[in-house]
């Protein structure tokens, strides 16, 4: 089986079954943006508390450093 009959076959499938092919792509295309959605969420957040910090000139007095997570927090 090369290639393009397995590409042929793929198509044929997806055509036949087209509500769950649709239920599908619709949880994929969901998943992505909600986790795109909380990423730009959460940088938003970061971006939003340094100027915070920055505009009441608390900045020089905190350092913000990534850490590793926790044994205790890893569930």
């Amino acid at each position: 089986m090369n290639l393009w009959s397995a590409m042929v076959i793929g198509f044929k499938e997806i055509w036949a079954h087209k509500f769950r092919s649709l239920l599908t792509m619709l949880g994929i295309i969901l998943g992505v943006s909600s986790l795109v959605a909380m990423s730009a969420l959460v940088k938003g957040m970061e971006v939003g508390a340094k100027e915070a910090l920055l505009a009441i000139g608390c900045l020089q007095k905190i350092s913000i450093e990534p850490q590793a997570v926790p044994i205790q927090h890893w569930h």
